[in-house]
């Protein structure tokens, strides 16, 4: 018969020893937090779903809002509403698509934005060819997106029941597109109330 003894390990916490497992958990610790900080966040849980942004949302905050993001909200989010209508002013080139792009990430997020108040308005897209005289009402809200090649800022902004999306051009599309991204995602998350 073959007895075990139980053997008892004794560790010994010097100080040294206790400075170099602080110092690995705070390596690890801030390894974790650069990580998370640095990471873009282009997605965003939503009620009970899971929200994809062309953009890092943390680029938003760059972009100004007129007034505030609560405006955005209330007139957007509202069982008053009955139509929204999206206007554009044509490009008449291969930057149109713009247009389709930004239209079609409002109308989607809108959706599960509505879907929380139980209330689903009609939404309408209409060109034009002057911005001027474009103004919206409580029952009709418009969203004009300023294209960056009419665009000379980039910002979001709520007068008279018209939000006006607007970006500011460059000579590389691929940053004129992002900036128009930056203010149509900014208008969205203002409106929904998300924050970041």
């Amino acid at each position: 018969m073959v007895e075990h003894q139980n053997k008892v390990v004794k560790i010994k916490f010097t100080k040294k020893r206790v400075l170099i497992i602080f110092l690995l958990v705070l390596v690890v610790f801030s390894f974790y937090v650069a990580y998370r900080y640095f990471q873009p966040i282009t997605e965003v849980t939503f009620g009970n779903i899971i929200m994809a942004f062309r953009v890092d949302l943390r680029e938003t905050k760059k972009v100004p809002i007129t007034p505030d993001e609560v405006a955005f909200n209330r007139e957007f989010i509202s069982n008053m509403v009955e139509n929204v209508t999206i206007v554009y002013k044509p490009t008449n080139d291969d930057t149109d698509s713009f247009y389709s792009v930004e239209a079609f990430e409002i109308v989607n997020k809108f959706y599960y934005g509505y879907k929380r108040i139980n209330y689903t308005p009609t939404f309408q897209t209409k060109n034009v060819t002057t911005y001027e005289g474009v103004f919206g009402t409580i029952k009709n809200p418009v969203i004009v997106l300023i294209h960056p090649k009419y665009g000379n800022e980039t910002s979001v902004k709520l007068d008279f029941h018209t939000a006006i999306i607007s970006a500011k051009n460059d000579t590389n599309p691929k940053i004129a597109l992002k900036n128009f991204d930056l203010a149509t995602e900014k208008f969205i998350i203002a409106t929904l109330g998300i924050k970041v």
